[in-house]
């Protein structure tokens, strides 16, 4: 479910690994980020509805990414980049243990239809693409007012920096065309690509360790 957008002085350039006191903070941060992503405008096609879940979401996302993977922001909280750690899934248990299992509450019938046919569709993908263990970036986003300015580019690198050195893959999906260019540059491929039933296309990435 990814989205996005030299170290120096400025505090946003600043990676950091997130702090518990800061997962609120984060959660509406990337609800900002991906409040028009297709991914949930499809699942969540009221828009009011959509900002009051999302953080809700969000803080799920973020504490899994706690629990079984790695969590980046800056200094001062304006983006954040979530990964899952090599061969960690979101499976029944470690959905619970992050709330996650109270998705259809939160989505109603109709939107956890609808993201359980999205996700279903994006593992099987996943699986065929990547069944080697790999770091997964489930979501990098920057707050709105702060995208092009380099916070993207610089929240996954820590990551990246890591698989290479593990030698495993990096692997993401996305349903922003737009985000191409900038995974590109940052060593990922196009790898497949196809369309949720009724819904938006999209796009899996795949990043091979570097030398």
């Amino acid at each position: 479910m990814s989205s996005h957008r030299t170290p120096d002085t400025d505090p946003s350039h600043t990676i950091i690994q997130l702090r518990e006191g800061e997962v609120g903070a984060l959660a509406d941060v990337l609800a900002r980020a991906f409040h028009d992503e297709p991914n949930f405008t499809y699942m969540l096609p009221d828009g009011e509805r959509r900002s009051k879940v999302l953080p809700w979401f969000f803080t799920a996302a973020i504490r899994a990414g706690l629990r079984y993977g790695k969590v980046h922001t800056t200094e001062t909280t304006d983006g954040g980049a979530v990964w899952l750690s090599p061969g960690k899934r979101l499976t029944f248990w470690p959905m619970l243990r992050t709330g996650l299992m109270a998705l259809p509450f939160k989505f109603g019938w109709e939107g956890s239809r609808r993201s359980l046919t999205l996700n279903e569709q994006l593992d099987q993908v996943r699986n065929e693409l990547v069944p080697e263990p790999h770091w997964y970036l489930m979501a990098l986003g920057v707050v709105p007012e702060m995208q092009s300015q380099g916070i993207g580019s610089a929240l996954i690198q820590p990551i990246l920096k890591r698989a290479d050195g593990e030698g495993v893959p990096s692997y993401l999906e996305t349903f922003s065309e737009g985000a191409l260019r900038f995974y590109t540059r940052h060593g990922f491929e196009v790898r497949g690509e196809g369309e949720v039933p009724e819904g938006p296309g999209f796009w899996v990435m795949v990043r091979d360790p570097m030398t």
